[in-house]
């Protein structure tokens, strides 16, 4: 079989199965009433929730990027200092 109709198969049937999905999750879901009580959101506090949402993930984001800054560093380090020691000290770590 080809890889560009094994790759269309592939995609049919992932949409097939998410559609399917779908289907059963909103099959008993009454659509007159999500659409009145999204009258009445309060738009001002979801707003305040998506920035919210929006400021935590970028921190988050923030956080990981000096994490793995950090342990790169560190590697660096480590490795700078094992030739270092190497260097001086002759060939100890091999065999």
């Amino acid at each position: 079989m080809p890889s560009s109709l094994r790759r269309l198969l592939r995609v049919a049937v992932g949409l097939i199965v998410s559609g399917g999905l779908l289907v059963y999750l909103f099959h008993d879901v009454d659509f007159a009433e999500m659409g009145r009580r999204l009258a009445s959101t309060r738009w001002s506090f979801l707003a305040a929730s998506v920035v919210i949402y929006l400021a935590a993930l970028w921190s988050r984001a923030r956080r990981w990027y000096y994490v793995t800054k950090f342990r790169t560093q560190l590697r660096r380090r480590h490795r700078d200092l094992y030739v270092l020691f190497r260097t001086r000290h002759g060939d100890v770590y091999d065999a």
